[in-house]
């Protein structure tokens, strides 16, 4: 097997690690598996401090601690923040997590940086065409009732803070991660968002601009690739924005008491 991934700070190795890891393991049952790149020091070694992260349940320093005592292991400072989060996600790439979130929005953001493209590939699945149900709340377009994304594709965010935790990992990103409006941290307008399927008709090389509801082209955000900021104060880099005056929230009590109620007028009929 052949992973493609350059040996930068910046590179994105924790989408990679499920597919390394489930290999290395199958490969361990049966002859036994050789993890190389061109140096063998940097890639290939955060690959396989995963895989005793995850087997022998140890932390990341733990494990290049380890591995260090029959190797040379120097996983440059982009693996190894990676191999931090794979530990705080509990030895699993937890894409429902806050933290692969935001991970995940800075990768997308710096592509961006680098040629101005909008990879599409990257985006999330519109709810509209998933079969499975969300487990929580569900937002609509409050003009159509269109629904626009699920609860798990939210990215929280802190009131009156700035995400600036993969500062150091995603140097040279348009946009700056400061605090210039203080803003009222007891109120949120809007809310950030994973960038989802139905928002691909985002132009490339197009820095900001609005988000329009697939069905009826009714505005229900914006979005900028050097960040916006939230009425408390909170700035997210790059931004994916829907506003809360735009959507409606339905919960899943108000799934629930629906489901009843057209099963209740159904047996009328």
């Amino acid at each position: 097997m052949v992973v493609f991934a350059y040996d930068e700070e910046c590179e994105n190795l924790l989408d990679f690690f499920d597919l390394c890891l489930d290999f290395i393991d199958a490969g361990r049952k049966e002859k036994g598996v050789l993890a190389h790149c061109f140096a063998g020091q940097s890639r290939s070694a955060s690959m396989v401090i995963a895989y005793l992260m995850r087997m022998e349940k140890l932390s990341g320093k733990e494990a290049l601690a380890s591995l260090r005592q029959c190797a040379q292991a120097r996983p440059n400072p982009g693996f190894l923040k990676q191999l931090d989060l794979f530990e705080r996600m509990n030895f699993k790439v937890d894409r429902s997590s806050p933290i692969y979130k935001h991970f995940r929005l800075k990768d997308l953001g710096y592509l961006y940086s680098t040629d101005k493209k909008f990879h599409r590939l990257k985006l999330r699945a519109d709810p509209e065409t998933v079969s499975n149900e969300s487990s929580g709340s569900t937002y609509h377009c409050k003009k159509c009732k269109r629904i626009l994304l699920f609860q798990e594709q939210v990215i929280d965010h802190t009131p009156g803070e700035a995400d600036s935790e993969f500062d150091d990992m995603f140097k040279n990103m348009i946009g700056e991660v400061r605090n210039k409006n203080p803003g009222d941290p007891n109120q949120c307008t809007s809310m950030f968002v994973e960038p989802i399927e139905w928002m691909n008709t985002m132009e490339d090389y197009v820095s900001e601009g609005k988000l329009l509801c697939p069905k009826c082209s009714a505005k229900v955000g914006s979005f900028d690739w050097s960040g916006s900021y939230c009425s408390c104060g909170s700035k997210i880099v790059p931004a994916f924005q829907l506003q809360m005056s735009r959507v409606d929230v339905i919960t899943v009590k108000d799934c629930v008491k629906k489901k009843k109620n057209n099963k209740h007028d159904k047996r009328r009929v």
